[in-house]
């Protein structure tokens, strides 16, 4: 009975064609290969910075380089060795996002913790997030719609742990 049991186990832990040979990685390693890509993605992104509504109307490169490094000035980051490209194709209703890459994932840290201090009120930065963060979010704001929806005006979305997730709204007193 317990070599049945283990060749049952083999047999679900492997799949098998009819002749018994692997077809494809168990399921745990697909996904423990996702996990790894996806760390490894969200590491290369942690000195990124991404910047919106920064106009783009008659400018280049280096116009957009001396707005950005006024920009991160304000926010007391270091502005010597900055990067920075547009992303996506242009768009004339909108101006493309702009990433920027910064020396190290503290300066990012330190924009994005600032970030209501930009002197320019139009002009938003955020994470570079992965594809599957941007999708998280959406599922997560899915999921706090249907609440509000079907009468829970109490929940709200807040970062925890970098992690967007639905908690109850504090009630907040202006004093």
């Amino acid at each position: 009975m317990n070599t049945d049991i283990e060749n049952l186990k083999l047999k679900y832990d492997k799949p098998f064609d009819g002749n018994h040979s692997v077809l494809q990685p168990k399921v745990n390693e697909i996904a423990f290969e996702d996990i790894i890509s996806e760390m490894l993605e969200r590491q290369k992104r942690a000195n990124n910075i991404m910047i919106s509504n920064l106009d783009e109307a008659n400018s280049n490169t280096k116009d957009d380089l001396t707005s950005v490094k006024l920009i991160l000035k304000d926010l007391n980051v270091d502005v010597d060795n900055i990067k920075m490209n547009r992303i996506r194709k242009p768009n004339q209703q909108r101006p493309r996002l702009v990433k920027v890459i910064l020396k190290n994932p503290e300066d990012a840290i330190t924009v994005l913790k600032s970030r209501r201090n930009v002197k320019m009120p139009s002009i938003k930065n955020f994470q570079d997030q992965t594809k599957k963060q941007i999708q998280y979010y959406k599922d997560i704001k899915n999921e706090l719609q249907h609440l509000i929806d079907n009468g829970d005006h109490t929940k709200t979305i807040r970062y925890i742990n970098n992690k967007p997730t639905i908690v109850t709204r504090m009630n907040q007193k202006n004093y």
